[in-house]
């Protein structure tokens, strides 16, 4: 069963918990602080601060909208 799951932060450790939740077709509402970082991610699909090596799966819906972020979210992870 899917889930629509929340990932607080946008380092290292929240974006491979994010990678990770997507390979059991959740969907990940990623939150970073800085709306620059939300919409480098929304074009490039690339954390490059923190995870450059890694393609973000479409599935994954970057935001700084910490209120978007948790509404209707199943699972919350800080």
């Amino acid at each position: 069963m899917s889930s629509r799951i929340a990932v607080i932060g946008g380092g290292s450790w929240g974006t491979a918990i994010a990678v990770n939740l997507t390979r059991n077709d959740h969907t990940v509402i990623f939150y970073l602080r800085r709306e620059e970082q939300v919409e480098s991610i929304k074009k490039t699909r690339v954390n490059r601060d923190y995870f450059p090596e890694h393609r973000l799966p479409e599935i994954i819906k970057p935001t700084s909208d910490l209120q978007q972020a948790v509404e209707d979210s199943d699972i919350i992870f800080i």
